[in-house]
């Protein structure tokens, strides 16, 4: 009996337990596959899952369908139908975002949102869904629009910005400088301005300010105020022939407030070329081959000469240099400058740290140079120039030619005997009024000249080279000299003018040993000066000097000769 009792008691916890095992089993299958449901309810939706949004337009939980018509209502209303102002100061451009053919990918980004975890199995695709709830999904649109409207754009309001700076300009007036103030210019930076559109499309802003940036002239008034003061100056004078005047005062209008700018060079000729008569040059007299004739210019290279003197005290550089082929007397020998069509011309440069300002005026029977700049030597130096005759050659015997249309035994002078010089120019060097060096600055060859003169046709002169021609000489042709006026001993000396001439101190007699060309001792003052007295010629030597003045003050003007012995109405 108690085993019968203790048989039903296990049958019961049997029981229990089966059923027990049952209702577990049971449970755990409702709650798999209630949660299955509910995975499969979270996961198999056809939408995109919320927590995923474009440019931070939330598209979690719509339909593919609608996700593309919210954004393209946005994009449309966000871009498309969007302006955008552009400007700059007082301009102001706008213009829609639609101009720059723009375009938005977010059809693209709508798919790509849609189809996101659409693909694995259910219980990573759930994992992942649920996930977005703390870790979200936010996709950027690529926009698209075409660059080179954008360049076309800035390129197109580029004129409107780009102005040129404009200098100081400045000018002499009543004795003073006057100086207009510079302008600044400006100028679009068109590759910053099309970065800075395409980032402002890129971010749909409204609104973009243009870079414009600021020229600055390269001339300005500050700059200009270093021409303050005379730094070389010079003048010579001129005689009252009319057409010769009119040619210098031409040719000085052509240099006068000319700005050489450091390491600039200044070519004379350059400068007041061309010479013609539309340019108002006129016929004046010049020499060719020791006779008088009229040609267009004459007188010009005295210009050249009086710049040349300023230019030395100015202590500028000289590049190119050539003195006359005969002596000229509106200046000391040594101290003159010729120009010549295109191949001779006097050039210096501005070697100085400071613009220089060139004023070149005819006046009261002067005319005059005068370079003003900023001076940067000592105040306490002080140079003259000294003239040295290093020898005087004599002219080559005359050449005689028969001329029909004089009388039997009659003789004219068709041209007359010149002497030639050789000639060093000297700069003498003082600190405190102490002479304290001599530096050589030029060597100079004037050539000799021989006489031609007319003997009439019955009276034949007989050689061993012809019948009707004596020429006991080769004849240098087309030489050409120009002399303003007779130098008269009974004017005032002037160191620093051509007023008038130190020949006491500048003549020399024939041959004589010149000063050394290198600089001299600087022991001391009493050494260099009796250097400089050892030379001065004797009275004797003067009365030749003189004689030979003499014979040039026959020569009025002159210009020289180019290459084919055509004149190029250059006048020394």
């Amino acid at each position: 009996m108690e085993e019968l009792k203790n048989n039903k008691k296990k049958r019961k916890w049997l029981i229990v337990t089966i059923i027990t095992i049952i209702v577990v089993i049971v449970a755990l299958g409702c709650y798999f596959f209630i949660r299955y449901k509910n995975m499969e309810k979270v996961v198999k939706r056809d939408v995109i899952y919320e927590g995923i949004s474009i440019e931070g337009i939330d598209i979690g939980g719509l339909s593919k369908e609608e996700a593309l018509d919210k954004m393209r209502v946005i994009i449309d209303e966000k871009i498309f139908d969007k302006e955008i102002k552009i400007s700059y100061e007082d301009k102001i451009y706008t213009k829609l975002y639609n101009y720059f053919e723009f375009k938005s990918n977010y059809k693209e980004i709508v798919d790509k949102a849609y189809n996101l975890f659409k693909t694995g199995t259910l219980q990573e695709r759930y994992n992942k869904i649920n996930k977005l709830k703390e870790d979200k999904i936010d996709y950027s649109i690529e926009n698209v629009y075409n660059e080179e409207k954008i360049k076309e754009f800035v390129s197109s309001i580029k004129n409107d910005f780009n102005i040129e700076p404009k200098n100081a300009i400045i000018h002499r007036k009543n004795s003073e400088f006057i100086i207009g103030k510079e302008i600044n210019g400006s100028k679009l930076n068109v590759d910053t301005n099309v970065a800075n559109l395409k980032n402002a499309i890129d971010n749909y802003k409204e609104e973009l300010d243009l870079v414009v940036d600021v020229i600055k002239p390269k001339y300005t008034k500050e700059y200009y105020s270093n021409i303050k003061e005379v730094i070389g100056e010079y003048s010579t004078a001129h005689n009252n022939n009319k057409a010769r005047t009119q040619n210098l005062r031409i040719a000085c209008n052509k240099i006068n407030g000319t700005i050489l700018y450091p390491g600039q060079d200044f070519a004379t000729h350059v400068a007041i070329s061309p010479i013609s008569s539309k340019n108002g040059y006129r016929e004046a007299p010049i020499i060719i081959s020791g006779e008088v004739k009229d040609g267009l210019g004459g007188g010009i290279c005295q210009v050249a000469t009086t710049l040349y003197n300023a230019v030395l005290m100015a202590e500028l550089k000289v590049i190119e240099r050539q003195n006359h082929s005969m002596p000229v007397s509106y200046i000391e020998k040594g101290k003159d400058a010729t120009m010549s069509g295109s191949h001779v011309d006097f050039v210096f440069e501005n070697s100085s740290n400071y613009p220089i300002y060139i004023e070149s005026y005819v006046q009261g029977g002067e005319l005059c140079m005068r370079l003003f700049g900023k001076d940067e030597r000592n105040s306490s130096r002080k140079i003259k120039f000294q003239s040295k005759i290093i020898s005087k050659i004599s002219p080559p015997k005359a050449t005689y030619i028969t001329d029909s249309s004089l009388t039997s035994g009659a003789k004219v002078t068709k041209r007359k005997a010149i002497y030639g010089y050789k000639v060093k120019l000297y700069k003498l060097i003082y600190e405190n009024d102490k002479l304290i060096d001599k530096q050589l600055v030029n060597t100079s060859y004037y050539k000799p000249v021989g006489a031609i003169i007319r003997v009439g046709k019955k009276k034949i002169v007989k050689t061993n080279e012809s019948d009707e021609t004596i020429q006991t000489t080769n004849i240098l042709e087309e030489e050409t000299v120009e002399t303003l006026k007779t130098i008269d001993n009974s004017e005032e000396i002037n160191e620093d003018t051509v007023k008038g001439t130190e020949e006491t101190r500048e003549d020399i007699t024939d041959n004589i040993e010149g000063i050394k060309d290198n600089k001299m001792d600087n022991e001391s003052e009493e050494e260099l000066e009796k250097a400089i007295d050892d030379n001065i010629p004797t009275q004797e030597d003067s009365e030749n000097i003189e004689d030979m003045e003499k014979n040039e003050e026959a020569i009025d003007e002159g210009v020289d000769k180019d290459e084919a012995g055509k004149s190029t109405g250059d006048s020394t």
